[in-house]
């Protein structure tokens, strides 16, 4: 991860940009509400039409069709690809991270440009049995949201009871299924050009902590990933990784954990 004066300047002007989200309205809306068919997307490598016949059967038993779209292969990339240090591990990251994060880049450039958020889904995602009825069901939700995870791999990440069966999280490290509002599209993309070449959960988990893009997510968990080898591993603490960038930039930059309440 890159340390030099030009790219912390670059994060601290989106940051106290004029997108910074700073607002508690709640709004009351379904998921399929807020979110139109033309936005809802899975993202699915051609080599894998195995995983594609299992989402299928998942999205038809919720009644949603998803777009699909062909993930980008890291097969495809060439040995020179450019691969980030990632700022949690201190390795470069993988071409199949490398991949994946271009797959979530493309689709954030869709939705930077709508107006409506975007609900994206990668193809080894697990849905709950009544996954349908909660897309469906009313939820509570800040009007400044950013990103709303259906799952996410750890649960020491949540931080505060948001609304009935929603919690607001300080990092999540997954994107196997979300929706993302036009506001994070951009900022998240703002944050891939001043630091570029990361896994894009890199990119998510660096907005929440530094709460650039809040995330909230639902509780029980709607969606997990399947039991398949992940790219995804545990990292090293957030005070031990994001030091060098952004100490000068939000030197308070932590937060307290607040226990959920009963």
């Amino acid at each position: 991860m890159t340390s030099d004066s030009s790219s912390a300047t670059r994060v601290a002007r989106l940051v106290r940009g004029k997108d910074h989200p700073g607002s508690r309205d709640i709004i009351e809306i379904s998921l399929l509400d807020l979110v139109p068919p033309r936005n809802r997307f899975v993202i699915n490598l051609d080599r894998r039409p195995d995983r594609r016949r299992r989402y299928e059967r998942q999205f038809a038993a919720a009644n949603i069709e998803p777009i699909r779209v062909s993930a980008v292969d890291a097969r495809s990339l060439p040995p020179e690809h450019p691969r980030g240090a990632s700022p949690f591990s201190r390795r470069r990251c993988s071409m199949a991270e490398m991949a994946c994060s271009q797959s979530h880049r493309e689709l954030w450039q869709l939705g930077a440009l709508r107006d409506e958020p975007l609900m994206i889904f990668e193809d080894d995602v697990y849905f709950c049995d009544d996954v349908g009825e909660h897309l469906r069901r009313p939820l509570e939700l800040p009007r400044d949201f950013g990103i709303f995870y259906l799952g996410a791999a750890w649960r020491e990440d949540i931080e505060t009871y948001a609304a009935p069966g929603i919690y607001e999280l300080h990092g999540c490290r997954t994107l196997h299924a979300y929706v993302i509002s036009p506001t994070a599209c951009r900022q998240l993309l703002l944050l891939a050009g001043a630091i570029p070449a990361l896994a894009s959960d890199h990119y998510t988990l660096m907005a929440h902590r530094t709460r650039l893009v809040r995330a909230h997510i639902a509780l029980p968990l709607w969606a997990v990933q399947t039991g398949d080898a992940s790219d995804i591993a545990l990292r090293m603490p957030i005070a031990a990784s994001f030091g060098t960038l952004f100490e000068s930039v939000l030197p308070s930059a932590r937060w307290p954990f607040q226990e959920m309440p009963t």
